[in-house]
């Protein structure tokens, strides 16, 4: 049985996977935008959503929200080192820090 255009971005949309290593995160995510788009580009995709389909839209839809959340975590985790790793540089090249 072949599976629907909805099923097959319902599994071109997993999950992010747990974990910190921002650059792993960023590789999974580039994989699902790949999967996504080649299914976005068919020419025969639905136009519209079957009640048939809201369960499988709903899955995605959940699916989705869990990768903004992550990618906007690890947005946060970025910009919170460059603060860091900013102010570490500032007191390092301040008059008095080499003496301390």
């Amino acid at each position: 049985m072949s599976l629907t255009w909805f099923e097959r971005m319902r599994e071109a949309t997993p999950p992010p996977p747990e974990t910190d290593d921002i650059t792993m995160l960023l590789a999974a995510w580039a994989s699902v935008v790949s999967a996504r788009q080649a299914l976005l580009d068919e020419t025969d995709r639905p136009q519209t959503i079957m009640p048939a389909d809201r369960a499988i839209t709903t899955t995605i839809l959940a699916c989705e929200q869990l990768w903004r959340t992550a990618l906007l975590s690890a947005r946060h985790r970025v910009g919170a080192q460059r603060i860091h790793m900013r102010q570490a540089h500032r007191y390092q090249r301040s008059p008095g820090a080499a003496d301390l």
